[in-house]
């Protein structure tokens, strides 16, 4: 089929560098003593020398800050100098966790949140390619890898196999399935930790796209509420319409100051615009030959004009609502939809937080202030 095709052609147009030569871990120089430590403390997934790279206590932390830890746990738990502590940090994230190790922007994602698991599901499919590749690649280009969709079903197989591991991961970080030794999660905790974790995803997205949606305004309900009665209209040709008043004594008697001929819309929004007092100015018949040119005093009077015409006009303008109801009732929908948009983008941010701040805010007492501008003034 055609988007068969063009999940194909994106794969194609995927270019990932060479991998890098063996021991060339980001300019660092990875020596043989290093690769050598680097094999002796080889332990299972998510972790280097015994420490636990994904431990609940992560979530929420940068890269550099737990990549420091792990030096430092390094240094203390086994010993080694902090230059080949480093290099063998590098060694071992470029094994185990190569997310740690892409060049720019990684550092804005934190480890526990969306935006890590798409990192890290990118340097699985890179790594799976070749390894060390991810390395050479920045956030963009790595997340990039994740929007790819499978063209087969051993490439489906593949990337859900490897993306199951990344999606554990995250839910014992955000502690919705309970830490259990490699291998030993069961299809009841995969099922739990994919059914969060979209539910998480769709409010966001819903959330992201409410607090996108710009204010309803008296305008934008006029032109809508407009192209309803005037089906035929486009919304800039609605722009351009523009009504008369029929009656020549009102027209007469007008300030000169007053525009003789008016915007529809406007006449709408200033709730002007009602049954038996305007034509629309496409409706009022040309000055013929011979006959005097108009004026914004003079020109036919209101029974020179077409009665089908102003009747047409009157009976769409009594299908219109009032805009007042209507713009209090879309601005109150608007409120209330952007209170639940930040309910929910608050949960996240406090998801988002370590977990000694996350404990600080369930178990200690919480203070709320309010901020106002500086006056100058000593308030009692």
């Amino acid at each position: 089929t055609a988007g068969a095709s063009r999940h194909v052609i994106e794969w194609l147009r995927v270019a990932l560098p060479p991998a890098p030569v063996e021991g060339d871990y980001s300019g660092l120089d990875a020596s043989q003593p290093a690769r050598a430590q680097w094999r002796a403390l080889e332990s299972p997934p998510g972790t280097v020398g015994g420490f636990e790279l994904y431990h609940p206590v992560n979530m929420g932390r940068t890269f550099s800050e737990v990549r420091n830890d792990l030096v430092q746990h390094l240094r203390d738990k086994k010993g080694l100098e902090p230059t080949l502590a480093g290099q063998v940090a590098t060694i071992g994230l470029a094994q185990v966790a190569p997310e740690f190790l892409v060049r720019e922007g990684a550092d804005a994602a934190t480890i526990g949140t969306p935006a890590w698991t798409e990192l890290r599901l990118g340097c699985e499919m890179a790594e799976a390619v070749a390894p060390g590749t991810s390395r050479a690649l920045n956030s963009d280009q790595v997340r990039a890898l994740t929007t790819l969709v499978p063209t087969s079903d051993e490439q489906r197989t593949l990337m859900q196999v490897r993306a199951s591991r990344v999606l554990l991961d995250w839910a014992v970080l955000n502690g919705i399935v309970s830490a259990k030794p490699q291998g030993q999660h069961t299809a009841s905790d995969l099922k739990k930790a994919s059914e969060v974790f979209n539910r998480q995803r769709r409010l966001a997205t819903r959330a992201f796209n409410v607090t996108r949606t710009p204010l309803p305004t008296r305008r934008l309900l006029a032109q809508q509420e407009l192209l309803k009665v005037f089906p035929d209209k486009s919304a800039r040709q609605l722009e351009a319409m523009t009504v008369q008043l029929v009656d020549a004594k009102e027209r007469r008697n007008l300030r000169t100051s007053e525009p003789r001929t008016r915007s529809l819309i406007d006449t709408y929004m200033t709730g002007d615009l009602v049954p038996g007092k305007w034509i629309l100015s496409s409706d009022v018949p040309p000055t013929g030959p011979g006959q005097a040119s108009r004026t914004p005093f003079q020109f036919q009077n209101d029974e020179t004009l077409p009665m089908p015409a102003r009747n047409k006009l009157d009976g769409l303008i009594r299908r219109l609502p009032a805009l007042d109801d209507l713009l209090k009732t879309a601005v109150s929908k608007h409120h209330n939809a952007q209170q639940r948009a930040f309910v929910t983008k608050l949960k996240l941010m406090f998801a988002k937080l370590p977990l000694a701040d996350r404990q600080r805010i369930e178990l200690g007492a919480v203070d709320l202030f309010t901020l106002r501008k500086k006056t100058g003034k000593q308030q009692v």
